[in-house]
Protein backbone atom coordinates (compact mmCIF):
# COMPACT_ATOMS: atom_id res chain seq x y z
CA UNK A 1 0.00 0.00 0.00
CA UNK A 2 2.46 2.35 0.73
CA UNK A 3 4.51 3.28 -2.62
CA UNK A 4 6.98 6.34 -3.79
CA UNK A 5 5.48 8.91 -6.09
CA UNK A 6 8.93 10.72 -6.44
CA UNK A 7 12.46 10.57 -5.78
CA UNK A 8 12.90 14.27 -4.68
CA UNK A 9 15.92 13.91 -2.44
CA UNK A 10 13.94 16.94 -0.76
CA UNK A 11 16.64 18.49 2.04
CA UNK A 12 13.46 19.26 4.14
CA UNK A 13 10.62 18.17 2.32
CA UNK A 14 7.30 19.61 4.09
CA UNK A 15 3.99 20.99 4.06
CA UNK A 16 2.01 18.81 1.35
CA UNK A 17 -0.99 20.63 -0.04
CA UNK A 18 -3.17 18.64 -2.39
CA UNK A 19 -4.65 20.92 -5.55
CA UNK A 20 -8.26 19.98 -6.40
CA UNK A 21 -8.00 22.14 -9.28
CA UNK A 22 -4.75 20.28 -11.20
CA UNK A 23 -4.89 16.79 -9.57
CA UNK A 24 -1.81 17.17 -8.15
CA UNK A 25 0.56 17.10 -4.87
CA UNK A 26 2.39 20.40 -3.99
CA UNK A 27 5.46 20.42 -1.21
CA UNK A 28 7.94 22.61 0.38
CA UNK A 29 11.56 22.04 0.47
CA UNK A 30 11.88 24.40 3.44
CA UNK A 31 15.95 24.73 3.03
CA UNK A 32 16.65 24.25 -0.23
CA UNK A 33 14.10 27.63 -1.33
CA UNK A 34 11.03 25.43 -3.32
CA UNK A 35 7.72 24.89 -3.73
CA UNK A 36 7.30 21.63 -5.63
CA UNK A 37 4.27 20.12 -7.83
CA UNK A 38 3.90 16.36 -8.82
CA UNK A 39 0.72 16.05 -11.35
CA UNK A 40 -0.74 12.79 -11.09
CA UNK A 41 -1.72 11.55 -14.28
CA UNK A 42 0.99 12.88 -16.30
CA UNK A 43 3.63 12.22 -13.72
CA UNK A 44 5.34 14.90 -14.28
CA UNK A 45 7.40 16.93 -11.35
CA UNK A 46 7.98 20.59 -11.23
CA UNK A 47 9.48 22.84 -8.89
CA UNK A 48 9.50 26.70 -8.17
CA UNK A 49 12.81 28.33 -6.72
CA UNK A 50 11.41 30.94 -3.94
CA UNK A 51 13.69 33.92 -2.43
CA UNK A 52 13.98 32.56 1.12
CA UNK A 53 13.47 29.90 3.26
CA UNK A 54 9.44 28.72 3.02
CA UNK A 55 7.91 27.17 5.89
CA UNK A 56 4.06 26.54 3.98
CA UNK A 57 2.01 27.12 1.11
CA UNK A 58 -1.73 26.60 1.01
CA UNK A 59 -4.11 26.78 -2.09
CA UNK A 60 -6.15 29.87 -2.86
CA UNK A 61 -7.47 29.57 -5.89
CA UNK A 62 -6.74 27.30 -9.41
CA UNK A 63 -4.18 29.67 -10.25
CA UNK A 64 -2.73 31.06 -7.18
CA UNK A 65 -0.90 30.34 -3.99
CA UNK A 66 -0.59 31.87 -0.43
CA UNK A 67 3.41 30.71 0.81
CA UNK A 68 5.54 32.17 3.98
CA UNK A 69 8.46 32.70 2.64
CA UNK A 70 11.27 34.75 4.90
CA UNK A 71 9.64 36.65 6.91
CA UNK A 72 6.56 37.57 4.50
CA UNK A 73 3.31 35.63 3.20
CA UNK A 74 2.95 36.56 0.02
CA UNK A 75 0.94 35.64 -2.78
CA UNK A 76 2.05 33.43 -5.70
CA UNK A 77 0.89 32.94 -9.03
CA UNK A 78 1.73 29.64 -10.14
CA UNK A 79 1.81 30.02 -13.51
CA UNK A 80 4.22 33.55 -13.82
CA UNK A 81 5.73 32.96 -10.47
CA UNK A 82 4.89 36.19 -9.68
CA UNK A 83 4.94 36.91 -6.13
CA UNK A 84 2.97 39.67 -4.22
CA UNK A 85 3.33 40.53 -0.31
CA UNK A 86 0.14 40.01 1.63
CA UNK A 87 2.01 40.39 5.08
CA UNK A 88 5.38 41.58 6.45
CA UNK A 89 5.97 39.95 9.88
CA UNK A 90 8.41 41.74 12.51
CA UNK A 91 10.88 39.21 12.80
CA UNK A 92 14.65 38.50 12.04
CA UNK A 93 15.27 35.94 9.41
CA UNK A 94 18.32 34.60 10.77
CA UNK A 95 17.01 34.07 14.19
CA UNK A 96 13.44 32.66 13.16
CA UNK A 97 11.98 31.24 10.75
CA UNK A 98 8.30 30.24 9.33
CA UNK A 99 7.44 26.72 9.61
CA UNK A 100 4.57 24.53 8.87
CA UNK A 101 0.54 26.06 8.71
CA UNK A 102 -2.66 25.63 6.87
CA UNK A 103 -5.56 27.22 6.16
CA UNK A 104 -8.90 27.13 8.15
CA UNK A 105 -12.64 26.70 6.55
CA UNK A 106 -12.85 30.21 6.42
CA UNK A 107 -9.48 30.54 4.98
CA UNK A 108 -7.73 32.35 7.48
CA UNK A 109 -4.00 31.38 7.26
CA UNK A 110 -2.26 29.94 10.33
CA UNK A 111 1.47 29.48 10.50
CA UNK A 112 3.62 28.61 13.32
CA UNK A 113 7.47 29.88 13.64
CA UNK A 114 10.68 28.58 15.65
CA UNK A 115 14.51 29.61 16.02
CA UNK A 116 16.63 28.84 12.97
CA UNK A 117 19.11 27.02 15.03
CA UNK A 118 16.05 25.00 16.96
CA UNK A 119 16.83 26.38 19.99
CA UNK A 120 14.69 27.62 23.02
CA UNK A 121 10.82 28.60 22.80
CA UNK A 122 10.83 31.29 20.45
CA UNK A 123 8.11 30.60 18.25
CA UNK A 124 4.69 31.86 17.91
CA UNK A 125 1.21 29.94 16.39
CA UNK A 126 -0.31 32.80 14.50
CA UNK A 127 -3.69 33.74 12.38
CA UNK A 128 -3.56 35.85 9.69
CA UNK A 129 -6.99 36.91 8.22
CA UNK A 130 -7.73 39.89 5.84
CA UNK A 131 -7.32 42.45 8.26
CA UNK A 132 -4.82 41.25 10.92
CA UNK A 133 -2.16 38.73 12.80
CA UNK A 134 -2.70 37.75 15.72
CA UNK A 135 -0.41 35.72 18.05
CA UNK A 136 -2.70 32.59 18.95
CA UNK A 137 0.25 30.45 21.03
CA UNK A 138 3.57 32.08 22.01
CA UNK A 139 6.60 30.53 23.33
CA UNK A 140 6.65 27.52 21.30
CA UNK A 141 9.48 25.45 20.22
CA UNK A 142 8.48 24.21 16.68
CA UNK A 143 5.55 25.01 15.92
CA UNK A 144 4.62 22.18 14.12
CA UNK A 145 0.92 19.99 12.76
CA UNK A 146 -2.10 21.66 12.82
CA UNK A 147 -5.99 19.70 12.36
CA UNK A 148 -9.47 20.71 12.35
CA UNK A 149 -11.85 18.38 13.45
CA UNK A 150 -14.95 18.02 10.79
CA UNK A 151 -17.28 20.26 12.54
CA UNK A 152 -14.85 22.92 13.53
CA UNK A 153 -15.35 22.61 16.83
CA UNK A 154 -11.71 21.61 18.01
CA UNK A 155 -8.27 22.78 16.60
CA UNK A 156 -5.82 20.17 17.62
CA UNK A 157 -1.94 21.27 17.36
CA UNK A 158 1.88 20.17 17.70
CA UNK A 159 4.99 21.82 19.35
CA UNK A 160 7.17 19.06 18.42
CA UNK A 161 9.34 20.59 21.38
CA UNK A 162 6.33 18.93 23.66
CA UNK A 163 6.26 15.62 22.12
CA UNK A 164 2.36 15.85 22.50
CA UNK A 165 -0.80 16.63 20.25
CA UNK A 166 -2.61 19.57 22.66
CA UNK A 167 -6.49 20.02 21.65
CA UNK A 168 -8.06 23.65 22.00
CA UNK A 169 -11.89 24.50 21.61
CA UNK A 170 -12.09 26.53 18.57
CA UNK A 171 -14.92 28.74 17.19
CA UNK A 172 -14.85 28.80 13.44
CA UNK A 173 -16.34 32.48 13.24
CA UNK A 174 -13.92 34.17 15.24
CA UNK A 175 -10.88 31.86 15.07
CA UNK A 176 -11.09 32.15 18.79
CA UNK A 177 -8.61 29.17 20.92
CA UNK A 178 -9.10 28.13 24.19
CA UNK A 179 -9.68 24.95 27.15
CA UNK A 180 -6.04 23.73 25.52
CA UNK A 181 -5.33 20.08 27.22
CA UNK A 182 -3.05 17.21 25.83
CA UNK A 183 -4.63 14.02 23.80
CA UNK A 184 -1.64 12.29 23.83
CA UNK A 185 2.26 12.19 24.77
CA UNK A 186 4.48 10.62 23.31
CA UNK A 187 7.69 8.64 24.27
CA UNK A 188 10.90 8.71 23.00
CA UNK A 189 10.83 5.57 21.33
CA UNK A 190 8.04 7.47 19.33
CA UNK A 191 10.12 9.74 17.46
CA UNK A 192 9.42 13.26 17.18
CA UNK A 193 5.54 14.17 16.12
CA UNK A 194 5.76 16.60 12.86
CA UNK A 195 3.05 17.23 10.63
CA UNK A 196 -0.49 15.92 10.59
CA UNK A 197 -3.88 15.98 9.04
CA UNK A 198 -7.08 14.42 9.98
CA UNK A 199 -9.69 12.32 8.02
CA UNK A 200 -13.34 12.00 8.08
CA UNK A 201 -13.21 9.67 11.05
CA UNK A 202 -11.48 11.66 13.06
CA UNK A 203 -8.57 9.98 13.19
CA UNK A 204 -5.66 12.18 13.30
CA UNK A 205 -2.35 10.67 10.84
CA UNK A 206 0.97 12.15 12.39
CA UNK A 207 4.68 12.04 10.66
CA UNK A 208 7.28 11.01 13.54
CA UNK A 209 10.50 12.95 12.74
CA UNK A 210 12.99 9.97 13.79
CA UNK A 211 10.50 7.47 14.20
CA UNK A 212 10.48 6.05 10.79
CA UNK A 213 6.63 5.65 10.78
CA UNK A 214 3.56 7.55 10.42
CA UNK A 215 0.55 6.98 12.76
CA UNK A 216 -3.05 7.13 13.09
CA UNK A 217 -4.47 8.31 16.21
CA UNK A 218 -7.95 8.75 17.32
CA UNK A 219 -8.67 12.31 17.97
CA UNK A 220 -11.01 11.82 21.02
CA UNK A 221 -9.29 9.54 23.08
CA UNK A 222 -5.84 10.06 21.92
CA UNK A 223 -5.43 5.77 21.09
CA UNK A 224 -3.34 4.53 18.53
CA UNK A 225 -5.38 2.69 15.55
CA UNK A 226 -3.04 2.60 12.77
CA UNK A 227 0.59 2.53 12.23
CA UNK A 228 2.49 2.80 8.56
CA UNK A 229 5.72 1.73 8.59
CA UNK A 230 8.35 3.91 6.45
CA UNK A 231 11.72 2.93 4.75
CA UNK A 232 12.99 6.27 6.17
CA UNK A 233 14.08 7.78 9.43
CA UNK A 234 12.47 11.33 8.65
CA UNK A 235 8.30 11.69 7.16
CA UNK A 236 7.99 14.69 7.73
CA UNK A 237 4.15 15.14 7.20
CA UNK A 238 1.12 14.30 5.54
CA UNK A 239 -2.17 14.71 3.67
CA UNK A 240 -5.20 13.03 1.68
CA UNK A 241 -5.23 13.79 -1.77
CA UNK A 242 -6.09 11.97 -5.25
CA UNK A 243 -10.05 11.74 -6.55
CA UNK A 244 -11.23 10.29 -3.45
CA UNK A 245 -9.12 12.02 -1.18
CA UNK A 246 -8.54 8.74 0.41
CA UNK A 247 -4.46 8.74 -0.03
CA UNK A 248 -2.02 9.79 1.98
CA UNK A 249 0.98 11.74 0.35
CA UNK A 250 4.02 12.10 2.77
CA UNK A 251 6.96 13.59 2.59
CA UNK A 252 10.45 13.45 4.20
CA UNK A 253 13.91 14.84 4.85
CA UNK A 254 17.46 14.08 4.62
CA UNK A 255 19.19 16.56 6.17
CA UNK A 256 21.71 15.85 8.59
CA UNK A 257 21.78 12.36 7.54
CA UNK A 258 25.14 10.59 7.36
CA UNK A 259 26.32 8.72 4.10
CA UNK A 260 25.90 5.62 6.26
CA UNK A 261 22.39 6.55 6.71
CA UNK A 262 21.35 7.61 2.84
CA UNK A 263 22.78 4.25 2.26
CA UNK A 264 20.32 2.28 4.51
CA UNK A 265 17.54 4.73 3.65
CA UNK A 266 18.22 6.37 -0.04
CA UNK A 267 14.58 6.72 -0.40
CA UNK A 268 14.87 9.95 1.88
CA UNK A 269 13.55 13.04 0.89
CA UNK A 270 11.51 11.01 -1.21
CA UNK A 271 7.49 12.14 -1.65
CA UNK A 272 5.78 8.44 -0.80
CA UNK A 273 1.99 7.79 -1.11
CA UNK A 274 -0.49 5.33 0.92
CA UNK A 275 -3.44 4.09 0.61
CA UNK A 276 -6.51 3.42 -0.58
CA UNK A 277 -7.34 4.12 3.12
CA UNK A 278 -11.44 3.41 4.39
CA UNK A 279 -11.96 7.18 5.06
CA UNK A 280 -11.77 10.35 2.83
CA UNK A 281 -9.08 13.10 4.44
CA UNK A 282 -10.32 16.50 5.39
CA UNK A 283 -6.86 17.92 4.37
Amino acid sequence: MLSVVCKAENTLGEGPVWDKYKNRILWVDILNQAIHSFQLEEKVQTQMAVDGLIGAIAIESEDTLIAAIANTVCRINWATGKASIIRKFDFDTKQIRFNDGKCDAKGRFWIGTMAVDGVGNKGNLFCLDASEVKSKISNVGCSNGIAWSADNKRLYYIDSFTARVDVFDFDLETGHIHNARTLVKFSKTDGIPDGMTIDTAGTLWIAFWDGWRVAGYDSLSGKLVHTIEMPVARPTSCVFGGKDMNYLFITSARTELTQDDLLRQPLAGSLFQYGPLPHAGLG
